[in-house]
């Protein structure tokens, strides 16, 4: 056999063979960036932080309601309806993205079960 013939079917080889090392690694890997412990860490805290950000929105939209009802000053309700609006707004937004990722199995599967399993919006309004 010609040393050129014999080094095509040696790369051929070569090429066979670390195509199916990545077809049967590159699962493996994705299972790696999952279950990293940095991973697991950042979606456990994740759950946790975000639900307490949206608990600490009810609060708060409570007490601009209240304020906002009290006002007789035009300009001061109108300020008071902006602001009123924006936190219903990041509040509607922590619930929407903490309920989409309760529903990603490579998300939920780290959330505690103490937490809930979606947040409701309606409580924003």
């Amino acid at each position: 056999m010609s040393d050129v013939k014999y080094v095509a079917k040696l790369a051929g080889l070569i090429a066979v063979f670390f195509t199916a090392l990545a077809l049967f690694l590159g699962p493996m890997n994705l299972l790696g960036k999952i279950f990293s412990a940095d991973k697991i860490v950042f979606n456990y805290e994740w759950f946790y932080d975000t639900e307490k950000a949206f608990e600490a929105k009810l609060p708060q939209i409570a007490e601009l309601k209240t304020q906002f009802d009290a006002e007789q000053d035009k300009e001061e309700r109108v300020m008071l309806r902006t602001e009123l609006n924006g936190v219903r707004q990041v509040c509607r937004e922590l619930a929407a993205t903490y309920n989409s990722n309760s529903q990603k199995l490579n998300r939920n599967i780290f959330k505690s079960n103490s937490l809930p399993y979606m947040l409701d919006q309606e409580s924003c309004k």
